[in-house]
């Protein structure tokens, strides 16, 4: 029996990366009405307009007399996160935000920010921003995506499941805070509903457990698949060696690279966005996921459909 065999049958203590993802939003579904957020102006929990359950939150200020919102408490620092929620524009002019503030009580610095209106959309990652025509569909259900990494210090945008924008920011602080609702101003004013708000966290963290050290080098099929917007890539590592992790086209040609780099033993796991290595999007179609690790070699093919 090898070497890497013997060493594969004993369960070690040992320091090894693991993650961990939550849900963080409490009562992002409004559910339970406005319990665990706070309230600020005059806002409004709905019963008519709703994405899923019984209930959504009415962000609404025809009157234009003052900002009408809720917030709640954050600490959001995690290496990786996803953010999603929905909003239905019901009215022909609105404009409302969505905002993962810091220093909320020294001065808002916005991290992550949208801003809606009835003409156009606004994307926010802390020091660069982007603006296009909005593409919301009127009196209907409108699915927001964003996908925060923290390593690379982007932030990728997606109406609908398609992206919208791609930035990136100098740094991604601690977040403080989030706030949903109605900034109603003269001339645009209106009414947005939204549901639904989840921000799942993936935290990599050193933790000490027994571990098994994997027997044989494997690379899994992704999950979903087929995908849209993303999918998930799991593989193990018998030792430590050099991998490469790449994403190939039906011709051949590289699309992105998501692991080149020395990576110890045991088991690894990944996340294709369905962006290139110039961080634009590709389009639908069959991919190949293949991995090289030392002389192991194996290749999966995945469908993105959008």
């Amino acid at each position: 029996m090898s070497t890497i065999r013997i060493v594969t049958l004993l369960s070690v203590l040992l320091l090894q990366n693991v993650c961990l993802s939550q849900n963080i939003i409490q009562n992002g579904d409004f559910e339970n009405d406005f319990t665990g957020w706070v309230e600020v102006g005059n806002v409004n929990i709905s019963s008519s307009v709703v994405h899923s359950g019984a209930k959504s939150f009415m962000a609404s200020d025809t009157a234009k007399v003052q900002y009408s919102y809720v917030y709640q408490q954050l600490n959001l620092d995690y290496d990786t996160h996803e953010i999603n929620f929905w909003v239905y524009p019901a009215t022909a002019t609105y404009f409302s935000a969505f905002e993962l503030i810091a220093n909320w009580q020294t001065g808002a610095i916005f991290i992550t920010r949208v801003l809606f209106r009835d003409s156009t959309l606004s994307f926010t990652a802390l020091d660069t921003n982007a603006t296009i025509t909005n593409i919301l569909t009127p009196k209907s259900w409108n699915k927001v995506t964003i996908q925060v990494d923290q390593a690379s210090l982007t932030q990728d945008f997606f109406i609908n499941d398609s992206l919208v924008s791609s930035l990136t920011s100098s740094s991604l602080p601690t977040i403080e805070n989030l706030l949903v609702g109605d900034l109603s101003a003269v001339g645009m004013f209106g009414t947005l509903y939204f549901d639904d708000i989840s921000i799942t966290d993936s935290l990599t963290t050193d933790i000490s457990e027994p571990t098994i050290i994997p027997s044989e080098f494997v690379l899994r099929q992704n999950f979903p698949n087929p995908f849209n917007p993303s999918t998930q890539i799991f593989y193990s590592l018998a030792e430590a060696t050099e991998v490469e992790l790449t994403i190939y086209n039906v011709t051949g040609q590289k699309v992105r690279t998501l692991v080149n780099e020395f990576q110890t033993a045991g088991q690894k796991s990944n996340v294709w966005n369905a962006l290139d290595d110039r961080r634009t999007a590709v389009s639908s179609g069959v991919y190949f996921l293949q991995l090289r690790a030392g002389v192991f070699q194996e290749m999966k093919k995945m469908i993105l459909m959008r």
